[in-house]
């Protein structure tokens, strides 16, 4: 990996949230009602979906 991509990464925050109808740890794909993903940096949120 290139030293500025490991440098980018080290400082990543990665968020993830699922929504579902049903406890995760019972859920399946057809449960699921909400998805979201960020990813943000020192200086704030990057990207994010959801």
């Amino acid at each position: 990996m290139p030293d500025e991509a490991a440098e980018l990464l080290s400082g990543a925050k990665i968020k993830f949230t699922v929504e579902s109808t049903k406890p995760i740890e019972e859920s399946g794909v057809k449960d699921l009602v909400g998805t979201a993903l960020k990813v943000g940096g020192p200086d704030g949120d990057l990207i994010g979906t959801g």
